[in-house]
């Protein structure tokens, strides 16, 4: 089975923070990495946290990257049209970092075949406060359909 907590679009995220500085970033990275400069944070204005690597900055915001195709919520998510096990998404209905979760869960349960759900009403991208819930559900998940 697969179990996928708060699987946000970075691609958009990323886009969103950066605005109309995001294409602007993306060369920026990409020169970077060209240059043997990959593990070297990228300037600070385009950093999502303190220290954001060049190629870390460019797996989360490119979308022809690996990470960025998986949940391109606005593309075909070919990626996720193959899976065959059972999944489990999870999302928090105030995740920071993902607009409409519930829609998103939507999408995702149409997408793949084995799909089971869950939204954590108040609860943000990490879950904080729930964990417990969380772990609990989890584990409920598994009993029912993997074991």
């Amino acid at each position: 089975g697969l179990i996928e907590l708060s699987p946000a679009d970075d691609v958009a995220l990323s886009k969103r923070l950066l605005g109309n500085k995001y294409e602007r970033a993306l060369k920026i990275a990409k020169k970077m990495v060209k240059e043997g400069k990959d593990d070297k944070p990228v300037p600070q204005w385009m950093a999502f946290y303190p220290l954001l690597a060049a190629k870390t900055f460019l797996s989360v915001a490119d979308p022809e990257s690996s990470s960025g195709k998986i949940f391109n919520y606005s593309g075909e998510l070919k990626e996720l049209k193959g899976i065959n096990c059972p999944v489990l998404v999870v999302f928090g209905s105030k995740d920071e970092y993902q607009e409409n979760p519930q829609e998103k869960l939507k999408i995702l349960k149409n997408i793949m075949k084995n799909c089971s759900t869950k939204l954590f009403k108040n609860n943000n991208h990490w879950f904080v406060s729930c964990e417990d819930k969380l772990s609990k559900s989890i584990c409920n998940w598994i009993k029912e359909c993997i074991l």
